[in-house]
């Protein structure tokens, strides 16, 4: 990734956080406007209020980068609360979602949200796509293939049984089973 688009994305990033403090919400107001289902719907954060930034728009390099007055973005979309589908198993919703919505917005730009296999984003930004905007922890490894801007802080987390049964224990896993997701 150019320096260029670099500092646009940081800069366009840094705004668009301005705005859009809010992740994921729900309501539970029915779509068909019948008040009687109670059915829950995942909403995402609203960008409307986000105006372009004149100053920022004009970084936006020309060219093969940003085609058609869109910024794609590579997601993998099966990471709640970060990047998923809602309950119509086809809108992506989540608070990458809603920032790279509000990225474009600030850049003049309309989001072109591209559903990925996790292990295939690097690889295809600037390719497939301008940008890889998922949850992600930033490794040397692949600070040697592109630029990072850091936004959230990420932990492990083990997860057992309530009341643990099988006794097990972070420092000894020897034996046990365990699972995680590939390719992260």
């Amino acid at each position: 990734m150019s320096l260029k688009i670099k500092s646009v994305v940081t800069l366009a990033l840094s705004a668009a956080m301005l705005f859009s403090t809010a992740a994921c919400g729900t309501s539970d107001a029915s779509n068909s406007g019948d008040s009687s289902d109670s059915s829950n719907t995942t909403t995402g954060y609203d960008v409307s209020t986000i105006k372009k930034d004149d100053e920022l728009a004009k970084l936006v390099p020309s060219g093969d980068l940003v085609k058609d007055g869109e910024l794609s973005a590579g997601m993998e979309l099966s990471y709640a609360p970060a990047e998923f589908y809602a309950e119509d198993g086809k809108t992506p919703v989540g608070y990458d979602i809603d920032m790279t919505k509000a990225i474009a917005k600030t850049l003049g730009l309309k989001p072109n949200i591209v559903s990925s296999m996790f292990d295939t984003i690097i690889p295809s930004i600037g390719s497939k796509y301008d940008l890889g905007i998922t949850a992600m922890t930033i490794t040397e490894e692949r600070m040697q293939s592109v630029d990072f801007v850091s936004y959230y802080r990420a932990g492990s987390t083990w997860a057992v049984k309530k009341g643990n049964p099988k006794k097990l224990d972070t420092s000894d896993m020897c034996g046990a089973k365990i699972a995680v997701q590939t390719g992260t």
